[in-house]
């Protein structure tokens, strides 16, 4: 009988069986390095859910607090349309003004474009820079944001002769703020601002009164000069008396 592993007995076309591999077992498999599991206690952890109802109360209670109780959306308080600050930020009265100054002859494209990169670069108002630099007098300033604004002047014999609203603002606050009261009635307390554009100085006005307050326009060296003889000087008068009684 012939033999079947004759490779000339053998079809052309029959492919060759590979080996098989031999066996081998757990011991003889290579070292892979430990394995990783889940660990039990971050396996099934809950997830959180949203307070929804806890986060309406907050936010609500937030827009509460940052709303003043006597302003109303359009900016009116009491039914009363007074000077509103603008939002920080907003430059649209301080463009007014320059514009009135410019049309008025007491300012110029030059020095305007001068002061404008010296403001921008040291981060202050350009009425202020303005004024800074010499290019603007005070009284030009305030005349002109009397003029835009509609608020009258304060003129040196407007000032009280006695301090108003005392227990109101402290002294620091109308250095600070250059903030005089002249009076206070029924209708509200009236002060005396050097920059009424200021809307920072202007609502923290409205808030530490918390009444209704106008605004009038005070020149800065009248303001300081009303704030040294009103307050100023009754203290250290005060505390000279104090020491010559001791």
């Amino acid at each position: 009988m012939p033999d079947s592993t004759d490779p000339l007995l053998m079809s052309r076309d029959a492919e060759p069986v590979p080996p098989r591999p031999p066996a081998t077992d757990a011991a003889t498999l290579p070292d892979v390095g430990p394995t990783w599991s889940v660990p039990e206690d971050v396996r099934a952890e809950p997830r959180m859910e949203l307070d929804t109802e806890l986060l309406a109360q907050e936010l609500g209670a937030g827009a509460d607090r940052a709303a003043p109780e006597s302003a109303d959306v359009d900016g009116e308080t009491d039914g009363e349309t007074d000077l509103a600050p603008e939002p920080p930020g907003s430059d649209s009265r301080e463009a007014q003004i320059i514009e009135h100054l410019q049309s008025k002859g007491r300012l110029a494209p030059g020095d305007l474009a001068r002061a404008r990169k010296l403001a921008e670069d040291s981060a202050d108002p350009l009425r202020t820079m303005l004024v800074r630099l010499g290019l603007v007098s005070d009284r030009d300033m305030a005349t002109a944001a009397a003029a835009v604004l509609d608020l009258e002047l304060v003129a040196v014999e407007d000032y009280p002769d006695e301090p108003v609203a005392e227990d109101v603002f402290s002294l620091r606050f109308m250095k600070d703020a250059r903030v005089v009261p002249l009076r206070e009635d029924e209708d509200g307390l009236e002060v005396a601002v050097a920059d009424p554009v200021d809307a920072f100085a202007v609502s923290a006005l409205e808030m530490a009164a918390g009444r209704r307050v106008r605004l009038r326009i005070g020149l800065p060296a009248d303001n300081e000069a009303a704030l040294e003889r009103l307050y100023e000087q009754p203290e250290a008068a005060s505390a000279d008396g104090e020491l010559d009684g001791d």
